[in-house]
């Protein structure tokens, strides 16, 4: 409290004026901010932006003269400012700062000299890409970011996006060994899938080695994936029902009497090793307990079997 002396003698002291002066409190006074202080009064630069982008603007002049007088000027809505520069000298420079997606921004270049050589552009810090880029005189709002897929495991990864989209895809290799299938039982193994609305044959596995491992490798977001396979669109299909009640674990998606489809969990680099018709491996051998060369972990009988020849001899005992 201040007091002021008066000139009246009525008293020995009379207060003409009393003010009451508050304590300034520093902190950041911009609604936008994540540490907004609603009690501040006093702006102190404190203000954060969580999530916020660094951008870097690269100023140019083609006289080599500065900008003149000429300003660059980001702002919001409400009038708060975030950026304000200029080229004070020659032909480049620089500034720099962090913006909220959150935030709409009006940006402003221009009010002075010689706008013709000017020129900017905004660049993310992070993916180097072209935000925004200009002249003067230049108004404009700006809401948007470059969005798209930010992760660099995915197969469509944005090195420009600076939001991302949630559109990310990962490579998704689908093998499935046909070795214990007859020979001329099929022409071409198909994907399918309620994704691909059971298409009947539209996700067609190639077996480039000819080794009887069939692939098709397709992009796919993150989560479960249900699938099963079929030959020549729906000619005949795999039957894990009897693999599921038997203790199986290769195709969860079943009511254990009518249908069985496989099911997995795409992540980044996701490669199969599935066998057509069954959860176990494909392994061929001989599978006649007899034959000297019987595979007790043959899956399937690939003609190998050997069976020893018995030479017999015959006599006759002469008298």
């Amino acid at each position: 409290i201040q007091g002021i002396g008066g000139t009246s003698y009525t008293s020995d002291m009379a207060i003409d004026l009393t003010r009451f002066m508050e304590l300034p409190i520093p902190g950041c006074t911009n609604p936008n901010a994540d540490n907004y202080n609603p009690s501040a009064n006093l702006e102190d630069g404190s203000c954060t932006y969580a999530g916020c982008f660094p951008v870097t603007l690269n100023m140019s002049d083609s006289w080599g003269d500065g900008w003149n007088g000429n300003t660059f000027t980001i702002t919001d809505s409400l009038g708060w400012t975030y950026l304000s520069t200029t080229l004070v000298s020659g032909s480049s420079g620089t500034d720099s700062v962090c913006l909220s997606p959150n935030i709409c921004y009006i940006v402003t270049c221009g009010g002075g000299s010689f706008p013709g050589e000017v020129s900017w552009t905004l660049t993310s810090d992070v993916t180097g890409g072209v935000v925004l880029s200009g002249g003067a005189p230049y108004s404009a709002g700006f809401c948007s970011w470059p969005s798209g897929c930010m992760d660099p495991l995915a197969s469509n990864y944005d090195t420009l996006a600076l939001v991302d989209d949630g559109s990310c895809l990962y490579a998704t290799t689908f093998n499935v060994d046909m070795n214990c299938e007859p020979a001329g039982s099929f022409t071409t193994p198909n994907l399918e899938s309620p994704v691909y609305g059971w298409c009947g044959g539209c996700i067609a596995l190639t077996d480039v080695d000819g080794d009887g491992v069939w692939s098709v490798t397709l992009d796919l977001p993150l989560g479960t994936f249900e699938y099963k396979y079929a030959v020549d669109s729906w000619a005949g299909q795999e039957d894990l029902v009897d693999d599921m009640i038997a203790g199986g674990t290769c195709a969860p998606v079943t009511d254990y009497a009518t249908y069985a489809n496989r099911q997995v969990t795409v992540v980044a680099g996701l490669t199969t090793a599935d066998t057509y018709g069954s959860c176990d491996p494909c392994v061929l051998g001989c599978t006649d307990p007899t034959s000297l060369n019987y595979d007790p972990l043959a899956t399937t009988d690939d003609g190998s079997c050997f069976v020893p020849m018995v030479d017999l001899f015959f006599y006759t005992a002469n008298n």
